[in-house]
């Protein structure tokens, strides 16, 4: 999980499953520089997500397709107080009054500054988007697509 911070010092804190992490960028730009190191960039990531799966606003991506790392923002990217969530560190979500949780694999818990409705929502179109995408490579197996080689 990434979540943005206001600090002088750091950007952002990046919740892994032993460690945490003070990091001196932007959730966004985590996430860009992710996409990147799988070939490919943030903006083609969405594109594909909004046009394979319909989802317009706060899409789900694919982090990674080698490692299935699938991610979601919590609210607009543009928008500094949006944290990213990857599906595969959740343990389970929860309502607190208005806002929400996360509880993570590691047992931590996170209240988030959104509706446990959208939180819920989010979660269901990742989980749909790494259905879809197993789907898909699925049915390039049956068709006997294989990676090139090379000679």
């Amino acid at each position: 999980m990434i979540i943005p911070t206001q600090q002088i010092h750091y950007d952002s804190i990046v919740v892994e499953e032993k460690e945490t992490y003070r990091v001196s960028q932007t959730p966004l730009n985590i996430i860009e520089n992710s996409c990147a190191r799988n070939w490919s960039n943030l903006k083609g990531r969405i594109e594909a997500s909004q046009k394979l799966m319909n989802y317009i606003y706060k899409p789900p991506i694919i982090v990674s397709e080698h490692q299935m790392i699938f991610a979601f923002p919590t609210r607009g990217i543009d928008q500094h107080a949006c944290a990213w969530i990857f599906l595969d560190s959740i343990r389970s979500i929860h309502k607190v009054d208005k806002l929400s949780a996360v509880t993570l694999n590691n047992g931590q818990r996170v209240t988030l500054d959104i509706s446990y409705h959208t939180l819920k929502t989010q979660r269901e179109n990742v989980i749909s988007l790494v259905n879809a995408y197993k789907q898909d490579i699925l049915q390039a197996g049956q068709y006997g697509h294989k990676l090139p080689t090379m000679t």
